[in-house]
């Protein structure tokens, strides 16, 4: 009798599963936050399930649609299959809503699943957005699981960049942690610097006092004490010495213990050779303001000379700033565009962990105008240092298309010739060289040639960026 009334029970909970999907039986909607997507249910089963509808529906009894937020498309469906049969099949990738929204629908047997989830399951993959939604939680315990995860496998986070948006408190819990101890000081230095700019540029108030330098220099000040600086080499220590986030005092301290300065003049001075290849009246020409003073790529004097000589526009170089930096606001095409985007004239820089050093230049800029080209006659490409040795080269737009010189696409970083010649990929990290498809190439060079694409950097597509810089004014 006992696996009769079991079955029958079944039978039941599965036809109440099914009429879901048939409207005409429906008498409630709930839709979500951009109101492009509907749910059909039953506010019975609604009423019955959920102390948040049950409330719901008796302040408003006549509510025929309700907007429930901002939630995936698959999180509404899994709420309402654990609402309709008591079941649920929780994955990584959407238990964190999952337990926010059973949370604020009442639904305490779904909350404890997913929670209980959360944490057998910590990975690397989810710990950022967890730590971010638990800190003000009225569980501290799995806060302080997911703090204790990242800190102890801080250097293997894929999301890394994301912490740039934790509050203050859940940074310092991470580095306080016992466990933590990155392999590296300088990219943890560099978080820092990071997590302080995007703060003080989340600020509203910020942007209209043109003191956000003394800002960072505050918020960062904080975090200097777990920054062990014994453990950097010198070209880390050297460019330590050029950000403008640390105090004068910090500053000197490290170029006089480490001698970096003087290091940097002989390195400078190694470098600059073949100087006769550049006109003498140039040479003499002086420039009170050097616009790659805080650069992390442009530091050889023949390379900033022949840069000047190659824009052709002494307004645009004497008055570019370092807009973008990658090492500085984040290894993200998002970050890039948001900063870049609708600036005009700009200059874009890239180097590869391997020294190369290769970039564009754009009149026009890059602008969402709906299109991936952007027509520009003026644009040009360049290599500074290359595999072959080549001496610097500037590389003009092929007649006829010029209408494909800048390429912009909101999953890429700054890319050159429909997105063949030059291309940075979304994480800005690396990218691909289809060299001659839109510029000019070097005498002797054919396109589709394996020295086209391994021109600049190399290799077609198997090399890393170490950094990027886009310069406009």
């Amino acid at each position: 009798m006992q696996e009769i009334k079991e079955l029958n029970q079944q039978i039941f909970i599965k036809q109440i599963f099914e009429s879901r999907k048939i409207k005409q039986f429906c008498d409630f909607e709930i839709t979500t936050e951009s109101n492009d997507t509907h749910f059909s249910t039953h506010k019975a089963i609604l009423n019955s399930r959920s102390i948040f509808f049950q409330k719901l529906f008796e302040n408003n009894p006549e509510l025929a649609e309700f907007e429930i937020g901002n939630y995936s498309t698959n999180t509404i469906e899994k709420i309402l299959d654990f609402i309709y049969s008591g079941d649920v099949n929780l994955t990584r990738d959407s238990v964190l809503e999952i337990w926010k929204l059973s949370e604020k629908l009442g639904l305490k047997g779904l909350h404890d699943l997913a929670e209980c989830y959360l944490r057998t399951s910590v990975s690397s993959q989810n710990v950022v957005s967890v730590l971010e939604e638990t800190e003000t939680s009225s569980v501290p315990d799995l806060f302080n699981l997911y703090c204790d995860f990242a800190a102890k496998n801080f250097d293997h986070l894929p999301d890394q960049e994301r912490l740039c948006f934790v509050s203050f408190d859940v940074l310092l819990k991470i580095v306080q942690n016992p466990s933590f101890n990155p392999k590296s000081q300088f990219d943890l230095l560099m978080l820092f610097v990071k997590w302080s700019r995007k703060h003080n540029l989340l600020d509203p108030y910020a942007n209209l006092l043109d003191k956000q330098p003394e800002f960072i220099k505050d918020s960062i000040s904080a975090f200097l004490v777990y920054v062990d600086f014994s453990q950097m080499n010198q070209k880390e220590l050297a460019q330590v010495c050029k950000l403008n986030v640390l105090s004068e005092n910090l500053k000197t301290k490290f170029c006089e213990e480490k001698k970096v300065e003087q290091n940097l003049d002989s390195e400078k001075n190694d470098q600059i050779t073949n100087e006769n290849q550049i006109p003498s009246d140039e040479k003499t020409q002086s420039n009170a303001r050097n616009p790659f003073s805080d650069s992390m790529i442009v530091e050889d004097e023949k390379h900033k000379e022949l840069l000047k000589k190659w824009i052709e526009s002494d307004e645009f170089y004497e008055n570019m700033n370092l807009g973008f930096q990658a090492t500085r606001d984040g290894f993200d095409c998002k970050e890039f565009h948001e900063i870049c985007d609708d600036h005009g004239e700009s200059l874009a820089l890239i180097k590869t962990k391997e020294g190369y050093i290769f970039g564009g230049y754009t009149e026009i800029g890059w602008v969402n105008s709906g299109q991936v080209d952007i027509a520009d006659p003026k644009a040009f490409i360049f290599s500074l240092v290359n595999p072959k040795n080549f001496e610097p080269q500037k590389f003009h737009v092929q007649k006829k298309k010029e209408g494909q010189a800048v390429c912009y696409k909101t999953g890429c970083g700054p890319s050159f010739g429909h997105g063949h010649d030059i291309a940075i990929t979304r994480d800005l990290k690396s990218g691909w060289t289809y060299f001659g498809f839109v510029f000019e190439l070097p005498k002797g060079i054919r396109y589709r040639s394996k020295e086209a694409k391994e021109f600049f950097a190399g290799s077609f597509d198997k090399w890393e960026v170490e950094e990027i810089e886009v310069y406009f004014k």
